[in-house]
């Protein structure tokens, strides 16, 4: 998980900020998943490529089998099953930070658009108070490369003019 805070990214005191994946699954979650102790084993890549497996679409990792997903017959029901899942995953951010907007990132987040985010924030609303806007995301390619290419950029900016203040 990433959190933006006024256009940048929250690190943490020790850069492990976002790292929800070792949080415990809740109680209610035992009836998507009775073996899934973590939120990793609950909505991870290899829970991603196991369900989509269940349901023919073939590949190795999240990003092969979000490319497998274009087009699939058993596209809508692999969202399905997933969205409760991430919901489960969303609902600790929202009790804590209560965010406006909830993108949902990686290759599946991508692949699964609005349907998907649809799906989620259904699943959010049924039990729940909150109402946030979830939306896929939009960033193609190498995400995380782009974010960091974009520190850097801004970072060295912000160096040069500190040089070129110091000359004046």
């Amino acid at each position: 998980m990433a959190l933006d805070l006024g256009g940048t990214v929250h690190r943490g005191a020790s850069g492990g900020a976002g790292e929800i994946g070792y949080l415990p699954v809740p109680k209610t979650a035992s009836s998507i998943d009775v073996d899934a102790t973590d939120l990793q084993d609950l909505i991870g890549g290899s829970t991603v490529v196991d369900i989509a497996h269940r349901h023919g679409v073939e590949g190795t990792d999240a990003r092969s089998i979000a490319d497998a997903m274009v087009g699939h017959p058993e596209r809508a029901e692999v969202f399905a099953e997933l969205a409760p899942r991430i919901a489960h995953g969303v609902i600790p951010v929202l009790a804590i930070l209560d965010p406006e907007v909830i993108v949902l990132g990686g290759p599946i987040g991508a692949a699964g658009g609005d349907a998907l985010a649809y799906l989620v924030r259904r699943e959010i609303e049924r039990d729940h108070l909150w109402r946030p806007r979830v939306a896929g995301s939009a960033v193609e390619g190498h995400p995380v490369l782009r974010g960091a290419r974009e520190v850097l950029m801004h970072r060295l900016r912000d160096l040069l003019f500190t040089e070129i203040d110091s000359f004046s």
